[in-house]
């Protein structure tokens, strides 16, 4: 994943996560990014401040989308293989 300054439109940081990252949601905080790795069985979950993968949740499938509820207590991720989704709360 990478960081973009939008003033100079350069990368400033990369984070790297798993295979193939697809989907990205944001809590509505802004606080954490939710990142849907094609290839991987999980989601990495990045907190926005310090720019870095504080968390790998484990899905069991692979997954594409990721969508967070409007109040940011769960992120939904299809499972596009086994024509499911799963709830992270």
């Amino acid at each position: 994943v990478s960081i973009i300054d939008t003033l100079s439109l350069s990368v400033i940081n990369t984070i790297s996560v798993g295979n193939r990252p697809y989907r990205i949601a944001f809590t509505p905080d802004g606080t954490h990014a939710y990142v849907a790795n094609g290839e991987s069985q999980h989601i990495s979950v990045i907190n926005t401040m310090s720019q870095s993968v504080i968390k790998q949740i484990h899905i069991g499938n692979s997954n594409w989308d990721v969508a967070i509820t409007p109040d940011g207590k769960h992120a939904y991720v299809s499972l596009p293989y086994s024509d499911t989704f799963a709830v992270i709360d």
